[in-house]
């Protein structure tokens, strides 16, 4: 049994605190020191200016940088070949053998002409792909040419057997006039000519539905003839009126005017203006057309590899 306290706890005491100092107890910790400026860390991550892009290496078959070239030859077998190449056909040529020179009498007859030119720029492969950036230039880079100066002609040639072609002639200098050639037999050619072009384009195809022209060029260009296997266009450096009155025949093909010759078998052929019309609008085939495209460029550089081998082959046994 428990019986309840009737008298109350007394509360109990605590003990008082002592008198609290003003002035406190001296310190005698040392300050501690300022923290280190920051830097960053070591490694790509942390560095204040990233590394710069690292650069395809620059080939023969494929330079990074613009070439001035004249008499120049690319030849490949299995290659692509690409780059941006400014061809002047007055630009010296140290120790160049004229006799050596490739030159041409067949492709001059196509323009009323028997004589044989000069090859300023030639580009050939096998069962590569030919991707080019082209201009005709000039040394002094004259602003404009004296009414009656005759100008100089830039021939450039570029083929491949079963490869599609590329080209983008973006300039014509003034006192220059281009004379382009561009053929495959199995591959597709596409052609984008300066704003500034002034001349006759000849197509040669297995069909005449196989050449195609982009709007800007189709705007400033006329048929002067269509065949089933040839289509030659006029092209102006402006869009012509329709009043005016077509040139002469002789004045189409002179001497001072621009000039194109793009042939294939098998392939189309596309033509624009350079900067205006885009490439990549060309229908150069897509869907099952496109990859047989593909299929018979991987097909043909296969073959030539094999046929090479082979040849290696039997000159060991032979040897």
């Amino acid at each position: 049994m428990i019986v309840p306290n009737a008298e109350p706890l007394a509360p109990e005491k605590v003990p008082e605190l002592p008198p609290k100092d003003p002035a406190g107890p001296p310190n005698t910790e040392q300050p501690l020191p300022p923290p280190p400026p920051y830097t960053p860390r070591a490694g790509p991550s942390g560095s204040a200016h990233p590394p710069p892009p690292q650069r395809t290496p620059s080939t023969v078959l494929n330079p990074q940088n613009a070439q001035t070239v004249n008499h120049f030859e690319v030849f490949s077998k299995h290659n692509a070949i690409t780059g941006t190449y400014l061809v002047d056909p007055l630009l010296p040529t140290p120790g160049f053998d004229s006799a050596k020179l490739r030159k041409r009498c067949r492709r001059n007859k196509r323009w009323g002409q028997g004589s044989l030119s000069e090859v300023h720029a030639s580009f050939r492969t096998r069962h590569g792909a030919i991707s080019l950036d082209l201009a005709a230039v000039a040394q002094d880079k004259p602003m404009h040419v004296a009414p009656g100066t005759r100008k100089v002609r830039t021939c450039i040639t570029a083929s491949s057997r079963h490869g599609r072609i590329k080209l983008n002639l973006f300039e014509i200098q003034p006192g220059r006039c281009i004379d382009l050639q561009a053929e495959s037999r199995h591959g597709s050619i596409v052609i984008m000519v300066p704003p500034t072009f002034d001349g006759p384009l000849m197509f040669q195809t297995r069909y005449a539905s196989s050449v195609t022209l982009l709007p800007a060029f189709s705007a400033r260009s006329r048929t002067l003839r269509a065949t089933d296997k040839e289509t030659i266009v006029i092209c102006s450096p402006s869009a012509a009126s329709p009043s005016s009155p077509p040139a002469p025949t002789g004045e189409v093909y002179g001497e001072d005017r621009d000039r194109v010759l793009a042939r294939t078998r098998h392939g189309r052929v596309v033509v624009g203006i350079s900067g205006i019309d885009r490439m990549e609008d060309a229908p150069i085939g897509d869907g099952i057309f496109k990859k047989l495209g593909e299929f018979i460029e991987l097909g043909g550089r296969a073959f030539g590899q094999y046929i090479e081998e082979r040849a290696r082959q039997l000159e060991k046994r032979l040897g």
